[in-house]
């Protein structure tokens, strides 16, 4: 990231409930926020962060959330099952190139 100019903060979310103010404030004052899970994305943590910071008060940052959607997966190998969502990390930098992109136009 830091090669292409790209300045990231990173965040390990530990607890789900609550969720850390001081997390959301961080998450808040930037132009983009990318949330990455191994588990479903609908009603996951990346959707109940997205959801706080689309509540607040003032601009809320362009948002992704990633993770996995709900539906049939087959099995395989887990590396591939979520490269095959984009959640390795080319999927995570091609997904977070292209919300950089549309935070600056």
């Amino acid at each position: 990231a830091a090669a292409e100019g790209v300045d990231a903060t990173v965040w390990d979310v530990r607890v789900a409930k609550p969720l850390d103010p001081q997390m959301l404030d961080d998450a808040a004052s930037h132009p983009a926020v990318v949330t990455i899970e191994d588990g479903y994305r609908e009603g996951g943590i990346g959707s109940a962060i997205a959801d706080q910071l689309e509540q607040r008060p003032g601009p809320t940052p362009r948002l992704s959330v990633l993770g996995v959607p709900v539906q049939f997966i087959p099995h395989g190998k887990p590396d591939a099952i979520l490269a095959g969502f984009g959640l390795d990390a080319d999927g995570v930098a091609a997904a977070t190139r292209t919300l950089l992109s549309s935070a600056e136009g």
